[in-house]
């Protein structure tokens, strides 16, 4: 059936956190359409960092395939390689603009960050300057959330190795204590940008071997190394060497991603069999520890909230978002860290 769908605007974004899940459309044609029809962003400075992907190709101008349509700013294409983007010559233009409000970036895979500085002198982390492997930079303001208490930078990136440095109002160099990173919900491309691939220098340079707490005697996992948790709430076991386990720059530490960051390790897949083992996993300890429950379902945390409306089009699909899939699998749960289960 042929139904029709209307692309708008909604004033409730106008803090660059956005509203929750992004929209998820699957298998749209055009048919009949003015090419002027399709999804574009006005001139306004509110759409600085509006984007849309189109994974299937077919939201863009005709002659692309799958990429982003984006606001014309340079933080958003910055970093992309030259001559991915493309202006929408349907899109308008104004004073500031005047080859296009909108570019489409073709094959782009991008995903959207925030940065934000720690330190006792907080309020002096007015300016972010973020290089890439190649050289490429961009200096941005602080411009998210509530401005009047938080310093957070947020920006549209795609995948590669970031360098940051942060800059007071008179463009004086300031260094953190500590730099949270979160990446937002992830693209249907793969080569998006993560976490680990961002470092900074902060105040102090991570804690030698020598300067490490003596370690328990072996009777718990992690004895001798930092527990730590991803962001999904895997609980993790970094080595002693890297003297914290995850953070901004953790693949820069010693022992390197496998064992210092958080993220690669819960990808990993490799639980702790010994109490000595580290770069692994821990072992939950309760039915569904590293998921999320409705009922006696167990999803995986990367959905977010099991069951319910639109969960085949969370991260992890219908097989590990939806109770009625989970269900009709018959998988029963047999390790406490099992996911996509019914709990017995």
């Amino acid at each position: 059936s042929v139904r029709s769908m209307e692309f708008y605007f909604d004033e409730r974004n106008w803090n660059e956190r956005g509203m929750g899940d992004p929209m998820v459309a699957t298998g749209v044609t055009y048919e009949n359409s003015w090419e002027s029809t399709k999804p574009y962003f006005g001139c306004a400075w509110v759409h600085q960092h509006d984007y849309l992907e189109d994974h299937e190709g077919v939201l863009g101008p005709n002659a692309y395939g799958p990429g982003f349509i984006v606001a014309n700013r340079n933080k958003m294409m910055t970093f992309l390689p030259d001559g991915t983007c493309h202006p929408i010559m349907y899109s308008g233009s104004d004073e500031d603009q005047p080859d296009g409000c909108s570019f489409f970036c073709e094959n782009a895979c991008l995903r959207s960050v925030e940065v934000e500085p720690i330190g006792d002198d907080g309020h002096t982390f007015q300016k972010m300057k973020l290089t890439n492997q190649d050289g490429k930079s961009y200096t941005m303001n602080y411009n998210g959330r509530n401005r009047n208490t938080e310093k957070i930078f947020f920006t549209v990136l795609p995948a590669g190795q970031y360098t940051g440095t942060f800059y007071d109002g008179n463009n004086i160099e300031v260094t953190p204590d500590y730099v949270n990173v979160v990446a937002h919900d992830l693209p249907k491309c793969n080569d998006y940008v993560t976490e680990d691939m961002f470092y900074f220098e902060l105040t102090s340079e991570a804690p030698s071997e020598s300067s490490a707490p003596t370690p328990s005697p072996p009777d718990s996992y992690c004895y001798d190394g930092f527990e730590g948790e991803h962001y999904l709430g895997v609980k993790v076991c970094c080595a002693s060497s890297c003297g914290q386990c995850g953070g901004s720059g953790c693949q820069n530490l010693p022992g390197g991603s496998s064992n210092c960051c958080t993220g690669t390790i819960s990808s990993s897949g490799n639980v702790c069999s010994d109490f000595a083992d580290v770069g692994c996993i821990m072992p939950a300890t309760q039915w569904c520890e590293y998921g999320v429950t409705y009922g006696s379902i167990c999803c995986a945390a990367s959905c977010g909230t099991c069951g319910g409306s639109g969960c085949s089009s969370r991260s992890g699909g219908g097989s590990n978002c939806c109770g009625g899939s989970i269900s009709s699998s018959g998988k029963i749960c047999e390790e406490y860290s099992d996911i996509a289960c019914a709990i017995p």
